[in-house]
């Protein structure tokens, strides 16, 4: 990462950047020998600001073939037109409310409570080597937080393992994982849960292509998050 976003031609500043969507397309076991290209695919504003997306193909040295594909988008927020933004959004609505904390139809739900403590981010942060000071207790308070957030990777990486153990995916493939981070986790958060299930076919999020769409959602209880 750091040939492409440490350098001048990255399109981003670096200073607010946050990750917001993350999307992998696993086709093949990863191979012990690979190739692997990185490269800034697009470029948009948005509401809020900002984003980009970074690419990365990872190659099997031996047949050539593509083994993952990962697309990771930041987004950096202009505060005037965040400010403009939330000013002309509307409330949601009961019903809205609650479609940020629950799944589409599905056949069944599995429940996991999982709270998270400074331990799991400062953990994470060491095996990661993600020394954002948004996720340390003490220098968080220098970027003005009363409290660091988790890893969005963190609460992503629970995720899908619990949905491989649940689901018995770990053989399948291709599989593909998408994600979109709404709004920070604090740690700790004694309350946060981790929700999935398999969707009903021809339901909405069903995407084509696969046979099976399992759905989970990361949340704090009685709080959006």
């Amino acid at each position: 990462f750091d040939k492409v976003i440490y350098t001048d031609s990255f399109p981003l500043s670096l200073i607010g950047v946050i990750h917001t969507k993350h999307v992998v397309t696993q086709f093949q076991p990863m191979p012990e020998a690979f190739s692997y290209s990185l490269a800034v695919t697009a470029v948009r504003s948005v509401e809020t600001g900002s984003e980009c997306d970074l690419s990365i193909e990872i190659f099997s040295s031996s047949t050539g073939e593509i083994a993952n594909r990962t697309v990771c988008t930041f987004s950096s927020t202009d505060a005037l037109k965040a400010k403009k933004a939330r000013k002309s959004r509307q409330p949601l609505t009961e019903s809205e409310k609650l479609a940020k904390t629950a799944l589409n139809k599905t056949s069944s739900t599995h429940t996991f409570p999982h709270p998270i403590t400074p331990t799991h981010s400062l953990s994470y942060a060491a095996a990661s080597l993600d020394s954002n000071p948004i996720h340390h207790p003490r220098y968080c308070k220098l970027m003005g937080m009363n409290a660091p957030i988790m890893h969005g990777m963190y609460t992503l990486s629970r995720s899908v393992a619990l949905a491989f153990s649940q689901y018995s995916l770990s053989e399948t493939y291709p599989i593909k994982i998408q994600c979109q981070w709404k709004l920070p986790l604090p740690v700790p958060s004694k309350n946060s849960t981790i929700i999935m299930g398999e969707l009903i076919d021809e339901v909405q999020g069903w995407e084509k292509g696969y046979e099976r769409n399992i759905e989970f959602l990361c949340f704090r209880e009685n709080r959006k998050g």
